[in-house]
């Protein structure tokens, strides 16, 4: 039976806290790209219905897959992040564990399993570079009460205090946001050392995947040509670059010129999770981060009578739930 608290390694002595970091699901206007021209809150898409199955079945693998119980979860008020969370708490609370069941429809839930808060700190990073249409007057419009009744009835946890009490200030830059992703990870995990947490949060625009192609066409116009006696050469080259799959090859091919260019695209995908692996394993760089996709953390925690410490984060397998990076030395260290 899984425990109820964060795992014990001794009497009252030291345990480990596990916080799983997690990507929302599939949003509609990276399959409708003329949605935000008619919508009304076109900063704020939902989710497409596979997102919505994809967010119920990430659930049931953290349940079952990851060998620890999740007992709080904390998700940014962003649309397609409470659908998400809405989702997998269902799976995560769920009386049965059906395997044939995709979504939250109809599934009988014990909510006293988990409670769910919402935390201003897990927001999309507010500048042009994620949201090209932001609110004209300002106004984002979440409403908290209409917000906490999508998750599912009986787990929202009203006394938690958050961290950050209202948005960051837009237009903050990509470091601003990237320090913002790493306070908040470290200050969520201090604020309940004896659970393991779950959060809900982004991990790359759909624009800035746009974006990174752009810049691919400009480096394959200027790699290209220094290679030019070199046709086969060339169409190997220009096969792998316009493949993000193929980015490790890229990076072993031209070392210098790589380095440039990982460096734009981990700025465009280095959002929560990108940030919670990237932060966390000294030198890795992320460039690509699924849908629901998550990354896990664990630490040690030591108990010291009256108060308890807390070592660093360490990241278990990162690549194994839908996050591509490279450690350091596929090209920093040559």
């Amino acid at each position: 039976m899984a425990s109820s608290t964060a795992d014990s390694l001794g009497p009252h002595e030291k345990r480990l806290q596990y916080v799983v970091v997690m990507r929302h699901g599939d949003r509609i206007d990276s399959f409708e790209p003329l949605w935000a021209s008619t919508a009304a809150r076109p900063w704020d898409p939902p989710l497409i219905e596979e997102g919505r199955v994809r967010a119920f079945c990430a659930g049931r693998k953290i349940r079952t897959q990851l060998g620890f119980p999740i007992h709080r979860v904390f998700v940014s008020p962003f649309l397609r992040c409470i659908q998400t969370a809405a989702e997998a708490v269902s799976a995560l609370c769920a009386v049965e564990d059906d395997p044939n069941t995709m979504s939250s429809g109809g599934v009988l839930i014990e909510p006293s399993r988990i409670k769910v808060s919402i935390e201003y700190g897990l927001c999309e990073m507010l500048n042009r570079e994620t949201i090209r249409i932001p609110p004209k007057d300002g106004d984002w419009g979440f409403s908290l009460c209409e917000l906490e009744s999508m998750l599912p009835k009986g787990t929202v946890d009203h006394k938690v205090q958050r961290v950050y009490n209202k948005l960051p200030q837009w237009e903050e830059t990509v470091f601003e946001a990237r320090n913002r992703y790493v306070e908040i990870i470290k200050a969520l995990a201090d604020k309940h050392p004896s659970e393991n947490l779950l959060l809900v949060t982004h991990g790359g625009s759909p624009f800035l995947i746009q974006n990174f192609k752009c810049f691919s066409s400009l480096f394959l116009s200027l790699f290209l040509p220094l290679r030019e006696k070199h046709a086969l050469y060339q169409d190997y080259i220009a096969h792998c670059i316009l493949n993000i799959k193929f980015m490790p090859i890229i990076l072993r091919i031209d070392r210098i010129l790589g380095v440039v260019l990982m460096k734009s695209f981990d700025a465009c995908t280095g959002e929560g999770v990108g940030v919670a692996v990237s932060a966390f394993m000294q030198g890795s760089t992320v460039y690509e981060v699924d849908f629901c996709a998550f990354a896990q953390l664990r630490r040690l925690i030591l108990e010291e009578d009256p108060s308890s410490t807390a070592e660093d984060f360490e990241v278990l397998n990162p690549g194994h739930f839908g996050i591509r990076y490279l450690p350091s030395s596929s090209f920093r260290d040559g």
